[in-house]
């Protein structure tokens, strides 16, 4: 996903030139300046390069292993059919040509498995919480909560960085603290965090661009 060039800028050069990736995406452009940038919002990619960074030596290591062993020669694939399915092929061919399919294979693995999938689940919590809170049963809280995950695109957007679920995630956590907050008086504590998150939200996909 295009989220992921910048985060491999940032943790490789410390800005969001992705030089490197010209081609690999079609939001992908050369500025005046002579530098290529992403066209879209890079606060989402601005979070998992610590993750990245923690496991640089092993992966480092791994790529020169690949990248010192004759490459393999790319078989077209004769199954790209439709223009979806050439655009992947064409990314997996350039990703092998250059001995990046370990980079690609260990940023989509760790995002998803130490990012994503935990603020996901967080979510559905938070939803199952909030549904108990407002007297549903406990099957129906149950199934509305399953619905939430899996009857949305909550379930596949998950597997990916995506810049719009960071603001899902920000939004409805800011609603949930004030939600199960007294309807009397709003603690100036829970007040301060909600208004954090919610401004955030933005924020966190807008602040590098």
């Amino acid at each position: 996903m295009r989220e992921h060039y910048p985060a491999f800028a940032l943790v490789a050069h410390t800005n969001y030139r992705v030089d490197d990736y010209i081609g690999f995406h079609s939001d992908i452009f050369v500025h005046t300046d002579g530098h290529a940038y992403i066209n879209n919002n890079v606060g989402a990619s601005s979070s998992p390069p610590c993750r990245y960074s923690s496991l640089s030596p092993s992966c480092a290591s791994s790529m020169r292993v690949r990248a010192r062993t004759s490459p393999r020669p790319v078989v077209p694939s004769t199954r790209a059919t439709t223009p979806n399915t050439r655009t992947s092929a064409e990314l997996f061919r350039r990703v092998r040509e250059r001995g990046w399919d370990l980079r690609f294979g260990a940023s989509a693995a760790i995002t998803s498995a130490l990012l994503m999938a935990p603020l996901s689940a967080l979510m559905v919590v938070l939803m199952f919480d909030t549904l108990r809170r407002r007297g549903l049963a406990l099957g129906r809280a149950l199934l509305l909560s399953a619905a939430f995950a899996f009857a949305t695109p909550l379930f596949f957007r998950t597997a990916f960085l995506n810049h719009n679920m960071m603001v899902m995630y920000a939004t409805f956590g800011a609603w949930c603290l004030l939600e199960a907050a007294p309807a009397t008086l709003l603690p100036l504590r829970t007040a301060a965090l909600a208004g954090l998150i919610a401004g955030w939200a933005p924020c966190a996909t807008t602040a590098a661009s």
